[in-house]
């Protein structure tokens, strides 16, 4: 389990540019390369997960399957806002070795009861470093209901 904070941004194509040149120029370092990131989003019939995020309640998760293009490996992954933070907690994900299969699966959660796919995403990620603090930015963003 990691405890970490984030801070997300959405910005236009322009604004995109403007800031990573800027944080480019002032010192940002390129941590690792480019890759593309593929996630499928699980949550009830009620979408009380989607909810509780949108209305920023406290205590919530996110749960999802995650996986890398170069990579032939699945992980599922919580991720737990509460009170004392945010934090997410990985484990490989080995009940079903394919996307089709997970697509078509279910899984319980002790606070959800079961879960469902709901939502594929798939982006780009570039991973930095800047003043010790990792920055990423993400494009091409695709999702699929």
């Amino acid at each position: 389990m990691s405890f970490r904070k984030e801070k997300k941004f959405r910005l236009t194509i322009n604004e995109f540019y403007l800031m990573k040149n800027l944080l480019i120029e002032n010192g940002m370092t390129k941590l690792y390369r480019t890759r593309k990131v593929n996630s499928i989003y699980f949550d009830n019939l009620s979408y009380d997960m989607f909810n509780q995020s949108e209305e920023g309640v406290v205590p919530r998760k996110k749960i999802r399957i995650r996986w890398y293009e170069d990579i032939n490996r699945f992980v599922l992954e919580k991720k737990i806002s509460s009170i004392e933070g945010r934090f997410k907690t990985t484990e490989i994900y080995t009940l079903n070795s394919n996307i089709e299969e997970i697509i078509k699966c279910s899984l319980y959660d002790k606070d959800y009861g079961v879960i469902h796919p709901t939502l594929k995403v798939s982006y780009n990620r570039e991973y930095c470093m800047f003043k010790k603090m990792r920055i990423t930015f993400d494009s091409n963003i695709l999702y699929k209901i």
